[in-house]
């Protein structure tokens, strides 16, 4: 019962004890200023430049990423060159032996086409 008492003296104070209340410092619930011409153009060259350097920012990043990409490209690429060339090494004797057999068998046909053309 008390309590209800005190919240109901507290909504039901005059509009004058609200204003003295607020007599010690500056804010004003009541009374509303739009901003001026200058605070507006302070907000955009500021929001203007906090974009710029987010953007940079940004940009700097992503050109870092890019550049990783590409170097992470050029050790693959290497690592297959140096994989190919050692392959290549290795499989020397056996390419010098097929082609050996691959030329004689060839010229070997090509000799038994030109055999059979002159006997008959």
């Amino acid at each position: 019962m008390i309590l209800l008492r005190r919240i109901a003296q507290k909504t039901s104070r005059p509009y004058h004890q609200v204003i003295r209340r607020h007599l010690n410092h500056d804010f004003n619930p009541y009374k509303k200023e739009s901003p001026n011409t200058n605070e507006c153009v302070n907000f955009l060259l500021s929001s203007t430049n906090c974009i710029i350097i987010i953007s940079i920012l940004w940009g700097f990043e992503s050109y870092n990423e890019k550049m990783k990409l590409i170097e992470d490209t050029n050790n693959k690429i290497n690592e297959l060159y140096v994989a190919y060339v050692t392959l290549e090494k290795r499989c020397e004797p056996l390419t010098r032996q097929l082609t050996k057999n691959t030329i004689n068998s060839y010229f070997s046909q090509k000799n038994n086409l030109i055999e059979e053309g002159n006997t008959q």
